[in-house]
């Protein structure tokens, strides 16, 4: 069977000459009715097709002819000319980019996204088809016949024969849907009507099904008709949903018309918001489908991938022909990270990227796990509820959702302590719930805890009333501890304002109340709070504030549960560093009423600020620690103040490094950024030609935002995409990377740089130290807000690798603090790494961020093996690149095509250069 290809993104035509004569076009129709306009442009562009090809008219456009006439005679004369320069096999792509472009506001309904249409590709022809030959593919809600086009085109590339059938209630569209897949050159029938009430093909099978039918359509005005239907057996066997969404209704209507002679056929495709998959009234309706085994996988995309929403869709793919190894199973894929920018004036905002269409194939022809796909029981969507009972003094009790593919033993095992809860003999409820982001949750509590050595349970366990959300300005209870944001920007989703306390009573046997308070405050605390609203609230995370949904999210909050000596003795010791804070803060206050005695207030901290901050080494990337090293290692004042610039260069040219690799990834992000990028580094006279700290600066100020700003997103999507862009790196590693003042500081750095460095006479070793002084407050600084994130996203040069049973196990070097030889480790990667190169990899993750060619590690000699270079400048034929640490050769010239690939006449240079 031939792969399907990404076929061209004709439904939006942003770019070359169809665009520019499209909207030439719609400048002379202003003030004309766009779907009527569009009407007549269709008709004509048939006529025109029929003169130009001599294929027969269907009956319904033949009849239709004078509707053409309606235009002015140049407007038509503009359009033949056009579709005149194209080609047979280009004409396909007018009509869905003429509704696209002219009828957007009324008809972008009626027309699918090429996304979602190359979605409904894979899924369909994932299987292997036995034999070549007709097939029929059928739409019970076809709007203008897009998707079924664009199902016809992949079902002739894997050689069929495609014969379509459209039924669509508006007449003018159903004419619409006639003419695109005449210029598409697919035979076809359609039928106008109401697919719910009145089946136009009703003595018609086919072999394939597709269906993006309007999402919360209201069908009561059609009860009566459905309720016949499925009262007599003849249509929606499987039930009924809520009259306020019509989407199981056409799902049937898809999978009931299926009935294929061919291997590999029999297969259904249904797009569909969240609602429909979890709402309580379908949910015998969905176990029907389950215990009929129909279902063969779900497809998590992106929010945004629809025009004007950002609700989250998901692909439901059904099979009649199941092959045996999948019998009783689900595929379930996430893609919700794998989008890009649409161009510019799409209705959409994001499309699927290609090596997201590329992963989406293959998940669908495999059943073995990965990072984005699962191979699930069907029992997985099949959920119990119970209730259970905390054994701490008050008793509370909470509801938990037990898949019925899992034992209860092992799902108590994995959330709780032994003996912290008992759990109710009897069922509370049963439903069937099709929900995939349970399966593909990052727990990056869990993983902190694990290198903690801690073990875990929820807040609800040690909690012995229910909790109470107090309004700002209210003290909290005795015995309680209380999270209160500092700022809007700071709260948490159940804070409805900034200020506002959600206070808990914690029984003193089972946890610290301080423990407790100070870890939720932490970042990571924050995440799991905002982990466990995603949980509760679904995708707005919205929780409300009476006792009992209070008491659930509790009952989510994931909370370290280490011994209750060791709770209190971290307890301890943060209260100390708040009396220290609280002491700054008075000392300050007194040192400015007395100034002029500030050696007198300053001296109080001399133990404290005695930290040497090479010490910080050991927590950042080798080549970034081994100039912070060489700082220390440095005797005179002079050559310190020459080093200590060096290291401000490293650490913002790596880092720097890391968010162009990251812009690389993301093809759209990098074709919308970096033109920007260009000219905030030519408005100061900078290029990555010759790279200094004020180039690095710049790309830290405009990068860190733009990835701060995903970060950040309300959209979850958003916040996945990020995450996943960067190696899977945890939130709270990410966020101090890239924050503000981190940005901040290097900017200062540079500045002082020019200052003192770059562009001053000779000064004296008093000045030097102040400089010195002052530099060090920075670097101080910059550990305090960095401290170990560098953990969360470690350096890595690839090596050998092996692979066994599909998993792929790779040696690699951790390049992580100042020492040599490096240690090395072995990774359980998704993607083999390329042997010697660089990547930034999230422990324990199986996906690498490949670092760009700025930060080089020397292959040899030996020697060179531990020494790090960084890029500088161009230079002639090759390119200049310098060492920040003591090493053989301070500098070296390469010629490397890999480097002149990023470099020199590439993506990276290119938009950079003047």
């Amino acid at each position: 069977m031939k792969d399907l290809p990404v076929f061209d993104r004709f439904v939006e035509p942003v770019g070359g000459r169809l665009t520019d004569h499209l909207w030439r076009l719609a400048d002379t129709l202003r003030g004309r009715s766009a779907p009527d306009a569009v009407t007549s442009l269709a008709i004509d562009a048939a006529l025109w097709f029929q003169r130009s090809s001599g294929h027969p008219l269907p009956q319904t456009i033949e009849s239709s002819q004078q509707l053409a006439a309606q235009l002015p005679t140049e407007v038509l004369a503009l359009q033949r000319d056009f579709l005149a320069t194209l080609g047979e096999s280009e004409v396909w792509r007018y009509l869905p980019g003429l509704i696209s472009v002219i009828g957007r506001d009324e008809l972008a309904e009626h027309v699918a996204t090429p996304s979602l249409d190359e979605v409904a590709q894979a899924a369909l022809f994932a299987r292997r088809i036995s034999s070549e030959g007709p097939v029929t593919i059928y739409d019970p809600a076809a709007g203008i016949g897009a998707s079924l086009v664009a199902a016809g085109r992949a079902a002739d590339t894997v050689g069929l024969s495609p014969f379509l059938l459209a039924q669509e209630i508006n007449q003018q569209v159903a004419l619409l849907a006639e003419a695109n897949f005449y210029l598409a050159g697919m035979p076809s029938r359609a039928a106008v009507g109401n697919s719910l009430t009145d089946d136009g093909f009703e003595e018609d099978l086919a072999d394939f099904s597709v269906s993006q039918a309007p999402m919360g359509l209201d069908w009561r005005s059609s009860f009566d008709a459905v309720s016949e239907l499925s009262d007599s057996g003849r249509a929606f066997r499987h039930g009924l949903p809520p009259k306020s969404d019509a989407t199981w209704l056409f799902a049937q209507r898809a999978l009931e018309k299926l009935e294929s002679r061919i291997e590999g056929g029999g297969r259904a495709v249904v797009f569909s918001n969240s609602s429909p998959l979890q709402e309580r009234h379908s949910s015998g309706l969905r176990q029907s489908l389950l215990d009929n085994d129909l279902l063969d996988a779900v497809i998590a995309l992106p929010g945004g991938i629809l025009p004007n929403t950002t609700i989250p869709i998901y692909a439901l793919v059904f099979d009649k022909r199941k092959n045996r190894n999948r019998a009783g199973l689900v595929r379930v894929v996430d893609l919700r990270s794998q989008f890009e920018n649409t161009p510019r004036r799409a209705s959409a905002r994001w499309q699927l990227t290609s090596s997201g269409f590329e992963l989406l194939q293959q998940s669908l022809r495999s059943t073995k796990d990965s990072q984005l796909a699962r191979t699930v029981p069907v029992e997985r969507f099949q959920i119990v509820r119970r209730r259970v009972r905390s054994m701490a003094p008050g008793a509370v009790e909470w509801n938990i959702d037990v898949p019925n593919s899992e034992s209860l033993e092992k799902f108590l095992a994995a959330r709780y302590e032994p003996g912290e809860v008992t759990v109710s003999e009897t069922e509370v409820s049963s439903s069937c719930r099709i929900e995939v982001e349970p399966l593909f949750e990052r727990d990056e509590v869990a993983r902190w805890a694990l290198k903690m050595k801690w073990p875990t349970s929820r807040l609800a366990t040690v909690v012995t009333a229910p909790p109470v959300l107090h309004p700002p300005g209210k003290a909290g209870l005795s015995s309680t501890f209380a999270v209160a944001a500092a700022s809007e920007e700071d709260a948490t989703p159940w804070l409805g304002s900034s200020g506002a306390v959600l206070s808990i009573a914690v029984a003193s046997g089972r946890a610290d109340a301080a423990f407790l308070n100070g870890w939720l405050a932490s970042p990571l605390g924050r995440e799991s709070i905002t982990a466990a609203h995603r949980r509760l609230g679904g995708t707005l995370g919205i929780v409300r504030s009476d006792s009992r949904s209070l008491m659930q999210l509790a009952a989510e909050i994931v909370v370290p549960v280490p011994a209750l000596a060791e709770q209190s003795r971290i307890a301890t010791e943060d209260a100390k560093l708040k009396r220290v804070e609280s002491l700054v803060r008075r000392t300050r206050g007194e040192f400015w009423e007395q100034p002029t005695k500030g050696q007198e207030f300053v001296s109080k901290f001399d133990d404290l600020l005695d930290e040497s901050p090479h010490k910080w080494a050991n927590d950042l990337p080798y080549p970034v620690a081994a100039a912070l090293w060489t700082l220390h290692t440095k005797e005179t004042v002079e050559a310190k103040h020459k080093q200590t610039f060096l290291f401000w260069e490293a650490y913002a040219a790596f880092t720097a490094t890391m968010l162009l690799s990251a812009l690389a990834v993301d093809e759209s992000l990098r074709d919308a950024e970096m033109p920007g990028l260009k000219r905030a580094l030519n408005d100061v006279g900078l290029s990555l030609e010759r790279a200094t700290l004020g180039t690095w600066s710049i790309i830290l100020q405009r990068l860190g935002a733009i990835f701060r700003d995903m970060l950040t997103s309300k959209e979850m999507d958003q916040q996945e995409r990020v995450l996943r862009t960067f190696g899977g790196v945890a939130r709270s590693s990410l966020s101090r990377l890239i924050a503000p003042a981190v940005v901040r500081l290097v900017s200062e750095a540079n500045n002082k740089r020019n200052a003192w460095d770059g562009h001053s006479g000779a000064a004296s070793q008093t000045e030097l130290q102040g400089h010195l002084d002052h530099m060090n407050g920075l670097l101080d600084e910059l550990r305090a807000e960095v401290g170990s994130a560098w953990r969360g996203l470690q350096l890595v040069r690839a090596g050998n690798a092996s692979k066994h049973g599909g998993q792929i196990s790779q040696n690699a070097e951790l390049l992580l603090g100042p020492s040599t030889p490096f240690r090395v480790t072995r990774l359980e990667v998704a993607d083999m790494l390329d042997g010697e190169r660089l990547y930034l990899i999230a422990p324990p993750g199986d996906i690498g961020l490949a670092l760009q060619p700025f930060v080089i590690m020397q292959q040899s000699p030996a020697s060179e093996r531990y020494t790090s270079y960084f890029y500088s400048r161009a230079d002639g034929e090759g390119f200049r690149f310098v060492s920040y640490e003591t090493a053989e050769q301070s500098e070296i010239t390469l010629r490397n095509p890999v480097i002149r690939q990023a470099i020199g006449t590439t993506a990276i240079q290119d938009p950079l250069t003047p």
